[in-house]
């Protein structure tokens, strides 16, 4: 697969616009979209293509859009979809666990639109990408460790869930399994075990060692953790929501 560095401005012209659209679509979509998801994206296409919206403001229009969410977050786990917000903007993968569980804090409390906001606002992608360029794989002196360079070659090299839809690449590296094809298989059982949706459910002690069975386990706390604190957001957001009924009620009388 090959990669390149594309950037347009305010002069660009309208079949530099056209290059670079294909271009965002094969980084963010990772293809062309199909015909029914161009009928969604008719209006944001028109307004790049006229030059109304620069990169950045259109890639953040279209990750909010159902055509990203369904194909990189509805059928997806919470720290996969964090992976590839990070493939898709930064061009590469998760530093390490840290990073992943700051991202996973900003989703609990802000959803999706949360997450993404934070990727394309942050220095990082300013100083990478700006508002001109297509976000595209970085240079390997950016990356924080060899280990993120390995994970950010797979990660970008990849093809969309070629590797599954639940696992992020750091966790199937560190529990050293084979996710080849969706399907997450550890070696050392032939193939008996497998981990595909069911990783956060299936654990059988008798194929996989305690350090696997811890990671996996630390996996599923985080997600019951990230479900209990949305849950608790959306209950705070009901009760503000009730006092704003009730006061707006005791005005009027």
């Amino acid at each position: 697969m090959t990669f390149t560095k594309t950037s347009i401005d305010r002069k660009s012209t309208k079949a530099e616009r056209e290059a670079a659209l294909i271009q965002v679509y094969r980084q963010v979509l990772e293809r062309q979209p199909y015909e029914f998801e161009r009928r969604l994206l008719v209006k944001l296409e028109k307004d790049f293509l006229k030059g109304k919206l620069g990169v950045r403001h259109f890639i953040r229009e279209l990750a909010a859009s159902s055509v990203y969410l369904d194909n990189f977050y509805f059928n997806t786990s919470t720290p996969k979809f964090i992976e590839f917000c990070f493939k898709h903007f930064l061009g590469r993968a998760p530093v390490d666990h840290q990073e992943m569980q700051s991202y996973a804090i900003i989703f609990a409390q802000s959803g999706t639109n949360g997450v993404i906001s934070a990727i394309l606002g942050s220095d990082e992608y300013a100083k990478a990408f700006g508002c001109f360029t297509i976000p595209h794989p970085r240079q390997m002196n950016v990356y924080h460790s060899p280990q993120n360079f390995i994970e950010s070659g797979i990660l970008n090299h990849e093809h969309t869930c070629q590797r599954g839809t639940k696992v992020p690449t750091m966790f199937w590296r560190e529990l050293g399994l084979n996710c080849d094809g969706g399907t997450c298989v550890h070696p050392e059982v032939d193939g008996k075990y497998r981990m595909k949706e069911e990783l956060l459910e299936a654990l059988d002690a008798n194929l996989i060692d305690d350090k696997m069975i811890e990671m996996v386990q630390a996996l599923k706390r985080e997600e019951e953790e990230l479900a209990r604190k949305k849950q608790e957001l959306a209950n705070r957001q009901s009760e503000i929501a009730k006092r704003r009924a009730l006061s707006q009620g005791m005005t009027k009388r």
